[in-house]
């Protein structure tokens, strides 16, 4: 059987701030503890969606269930969206070889490529994406 190991990695690239848009004077220490409360997260799933998956590592051929969420505990309601997903044999983004399963700000490139059945889920929350490649 051919063992495929499974790491997820992703950048924080933005900086967001619940703080108003019409200026107004609010101390750093209120506006940095709002920025701290954002918690990113992608996590491999077991089939039925219900739990994170014990292992990291597949047979080929298996689907692979990923959960993109944000906890935003005190922030305002955030819709999270993946811009790009891709395979590698190490945590290195550019790493050669790798396979693109997302592009293009969201587009599940990877079913139009092979045929395969991936697919984006239904949501159960704006805070959560789910996906299957």
């Amino acid at each position: 059987d051919a063992m495929i190991n499974i790491e997820c990695h992703y950048p924080r690239k933005h900086n967001v701030s619940s703080l108003a848009l019409i200026p107004t004077w609010t101390p750093f220490s209120a506006a940095k503890y709002a920025e701290e409360l954002l918690y990113f997260s992608m996590r491999l799933m077991t089939a039925d969606w219900q739990y994170e998956r014990a292992g990291n590592m597949y047979v080929l051929g298996d689907m692979v269930n990923i959960e993109a969420s944000v906890m935003q505990y005190f922030h305002v309601p955030l819709r999270i969206f993946v811009d790009s997903c891709v395979a590698t044999l190490e945590p290195n983004i550019n790493a050669n070889p790798r396979y693109s399963f997302i592009e293009n700000h969201g587009c599940l490139i990877d079913a139009k490529v092979t045929g395969s059945h991936s697919q984006f889920m239904p949501r159960s929350a704006d805070y959560k994406l789910y996906f299957q490649v």
